[in-house]
């Protein structure tokens, strides 16, 4: 009996986490037809949220202030920036006319979203026909290994995974 219920729960829980990737994924592909959205409508990408205030926050899920080419220094901030220059904070969700709940994946961790703030500056988004995208503060996308995958991002939506460590 110990043997079968062993066995059971090991597909339990197998079928539970291929539910949680799944919906994850849901979730950060409507996170990308948002930005995506937001890019068409106002000619630029948001500016990160901060990932320290409370949900009872008036600026709570919405983008940073841009000050300069950073999006920092205003209310609300994003919470850093990249020595190669990219901002990072959680998803604006307030900013991109979600629920609250899609600052989460479904294990209850905030998504990360970095972008190059560049591409937060008015009228830079999507970039022209033909235009180069490479800029010094891109985000570098590698593999387990260490290789470059891609070196010309311009944002990055990041879920931690399940145990909180992953990216």
């Amino acid at each position: 009996i110990g043997t079968l219920l062993g066995g059971g729960l090991i597909m339990l829980t197998s079928g539970v986490s291929a539910r949680q990737f799944n919906a994850t994924v849901a979730r950060m592909d409507a996170i990308h037809k948002a930005l995506l959205d937001y890019s068409i409508a106002f000619g630029k990408l948001p500016c990160p949220a901060s990932l320290t205030l409370a949900t009872t926050d008036t600026n709570y899920g919405t983008q940073a202030a841009s000050n300069g080419d950073t999006c920092m220094g205003g209310t609300p901030t994003a919470n850093f920036v990249s020595s190669g220059g990219a901002v990072e904070g959680a998803v604006p969700t307030r900013t991109l006319k979600l629920p609250d709940s899609y600052m989460y994946d479904t294990w209850g961790h905030k998504f990360r979203y970095a972008v190059n703030p560049d591409k937060t500056a008015s009228n830079s988004f999507p970039p022209a026909s033909g235009e180069n995208c490479s800029s010094t503060k891109n985000i570098w996308v590698k593999d387990a290994t260490g290789a470059t995958r891609t070196n010309a991002a311009v944002y990055a939506l990041i879920s931690h995974g399940a145990n909180g460590h992953g990216g």
